[in-house]
């Protein structure tokens, strides 16, 4: 059974300590044994950004929200921890995916950086992996990527779009938000298998099309939050009429999805439940 369970029972667990408001929180240790791993859906002002950490005290970052969300991915990554990335992975050029690379840069210790083919003509002083369609990697144990997608266009709204496996629980990570790509998927891997769906580009209405959620039949949604984005009430009510769990990062502040075999729960940490606390 899929269970869900609000971080609002579990808080005690994570030792935050008399909080007032977020930046009184000391850290959040997500309690990760051996065999589970953790995706922390930020809450940033505008674009995305994710982290995932196993019990080994590994760091991957997947996109880091636009420059003005730097001092909110700051906080966020000094309360869970993080101190040392070993793969910061990008999806898109776009600046709500990019716009703190500078910054992450000169302030972490990152192994590598992880960038779609299509971003070939960035020259970066570290360690570069280029991913493209079909490329498959375990990037820490039993945490498993493969590359569906890997076009990029502005103006259509595509970028690199992957499908996460750990111990049989798969995540769906689309940036892509357009319905020949999601036909493409569907004709060429069976998405079945998905239990989670990240939706692509923010909820724009170019994509997440009735068919291709069908199709997936995830249980859980997690929708990012950027300024303006086109069409997004259809988007949710189409993520709605599917009657999965849907979070959005603007209403519920950082999700977190901690991965066990075969299972998972989700956590949300929002500024309200601070303050209920305090």
């Amino acid at each position: 059974m899929w269970n869900l369970f609000l971080l609002g029972l579990l808080l005690i667990n994570f030792g935050i300590l008399q909080p007032e408001y977020p930046t009184d929180v000391e850290n959040i240790d997500l309690k990760l044994d051996e065999e589970e791993i953790a995706f922390t859906f930020l809450d940033l002002p505008n674009g995305e950004s994710t982290i995932i950490q196993n019990s080994e005290g590994e760091n991957i970052l997947i996109n880091t929200g636009a420059p003005e969300s730097e001092d909110e991915l700051q906080h966020y990554l000094k309360i869970y921890g993080v101190d040392e990335i070993s793969g910061l992975i990008i999806t898109s050029p776009d600046v709500e995916y990019t716009g703190n690379l500078k910054y992450l840069l000169d302030n972490f210790t990152i192994d590598k950086v992880i960038l779609p083919r299509s971003m070939s003509d960035a020259r970066l002083d570290i360690e570069t992996d280029w991913w493209e369609k079909g490329t498959k990697s375990e990037l820490v144990e039993d945490l498993n990527v493969q590359v569906l997608n890997e076009d990029y266009s502005k103006k259509k709204h595509l970028g690199m779009d992957l499908l996460f496996e750990f111990n049989e629980t798969h995540l769906l990570y689309m940036t892509s938000a357009d319905k020949e790509v999601e036909n493409r998927l569907l004709q060429q891997h069976n998405l079945s298998v998905v239990n989670i769906i990240k939706v692509g580009d923010f909820g724009n209405d170019t994509g997440t099309s009735k068919k291709f959620l069908k199709a997936c039949d995830p249980q859980t949604a997690v929708v990012f939050h950027k300024e303006t984005t086109e069409g997004k009430s259809q988007v949710l009510e189409r993520l709605q009429e599917t009657w999965l769990d849907l979070y959005l990062t603007s209403q519920k502040g950082n999700i977190t999805i901690k991965m066990q075999k075969g299972d998972y729960h989700v956590f949300t940490l929002t500024l309200d439940t601070f303050l209920q606390m305090s």
